[in-house]
């Protein structure tokens, strides 16, 4: 187990056989994408231009179906190469009820509770 900079600095030098990334990923594929994939291809460490493609067609596009589609198309063929494995994926939990108000999940699913309020 290292220290999270002398992580970050191997992990910036392709300097492992494995690692192990805790980053809570959020909803959005987007930051799963630049990381575990973009980035190794930027390195040289992983090779597939049809995959590094569709996710940057994915990243540069707001069209939900669109990049509901292209993230598809990147995962399928991410499950044929395999270059990362993940191995958990903690769920993102929110509350309801109608008496509160105010409650707010951000994009990487942590809860801010500052302005919950309850009706009574």
């Amino acid at each position: 187990m290292n220290e999270i900079s002398a992580w970050i600095d191997r992990f910036g030098k392709s300097d492992y056989q494995a690692t192990v990334d805790t980053d809570v990923q959020g909803p959005d594929p987007n930051r799963f994408f630049l990381i575990s994939f973009a980035y190794h291809a930027s390195q040289g460490d992983y090779k597939n231009k049809t995959l590094i493609d569709l996710g940057n067609a994915a990243d540069s596009t707001l069209q939900f179906a669109k990049r509901k589609s292209l993230y598809g198309q990147l995962q399928r063929l991410a499950l044929q190469d395999l270059p990362v494995l993940p191995l958990y994926r903690a769920p993102i939990l929110s509350l309801e009820r109608s008496a509160v108000n105010g409650y707010v999940v951000n994009g990487k699913g942590f809860s801010y509770f500052d302005r919950v309020t309850l009706a009574s």
